[in-house]
């Protein structure tokens, strides 16, 4: 049988079955409209995942990638860089003059501005793994999400919510920047008015708990897709 291209005969052979066309057909055989819908059926899928600031969104992301596989895509960011970061593997560390050149460049899938700093998605590694057949995650801002979700709206939006504000103001303080936490805690309850716009909330209680949700999400995403 014959293999769309970056995807794989496994998948490949599956887009078929789903679509109820036999794996001898020939490639030139398929109609127009089976021909989009295999390539839709064997694009990766988008997942958003967002929360506030302090709420375990990466731990939570670490935790699902020992048990499935996806590309997680890498922002790009003006701040500054922390003891232990490396840029392209953590973020893509870029001066304002970089960051705004790439926003006038249409570079980015989406951006924002978040406690003084600017962060963005860059496009063309996002398109790139998804039109290879591989899901992608995206931990970004809650106004991000919603950039995402206008330009992209295939993807499925994950809120990630604290047990409670309290414990969420606990988390913050144990990041030992105590300056930042009123004004996080600020930024935190105006994002937690956006929850309805997502598709799933995972509360975080138990990062083995909301990783293990959030798979459980993931397992429904294709029949979410053709809703």
């Amino acid at each position: 049988m014959w293999v769309i291209p970056g995807v794989g005969k496994v998948k490949t052979l599956a887009c078929l079955q789903d679509l109820g066309v036999e794996e001898t057909v020939r490639i030139a055989d398929l109609s127009h409209n089976h021909r989009k819908a295999l390539l839709e059926l064997a694009r990766g899928r988008l997942i958003v995942v967002s929360g506030p600031s302090g709420v375990g969104k990466g731990t939570v992301i670490r935790e699902l990638a020992k048990h499935t596989s996806f590309h997680l895509s890498v922002s790009a960011t003006t701040r500054q860089m922390r003891p232990g970061e490396v840029d392209g593997r953590d973020y893509f560390f870029l001066s304002e003059t970089e960051f705004n050149e790439w926003i006038d460049e249409d570079r980015l899938l989406e951006w924002a501005e978040y406690a003084g700093n600017l962060y963005g998605t860059p496009r063309e590694a996002v398109e790139q793994h998804l039109r290879a057949g591989r899901d992608v995650v995206l931990e970004i801002e809650v106004q991000g999400a919603r950039q995402v979700k206008t330009a992209m709206p295939e993807a499925l939006l994950v809120f990630i919510l604290p047990p409670s504000i309290e414990e969420l103001e606990q988390r913050l303080k144990g990041r030992g920047d105590t300056t930042n936490v009123a004004e996080r805690l600020a930024t935190a309850r105006k994002e937690l008015e956006e929850v309805p716009f997502f598709d799933f909330t995972v509360v975080n209680d138990d990062v083995e708990r909301a990783a293990g949700e959030l798979r459980s999400i993931l397992r429904v995403l294709p029949k979410f897709r053709m809703q």
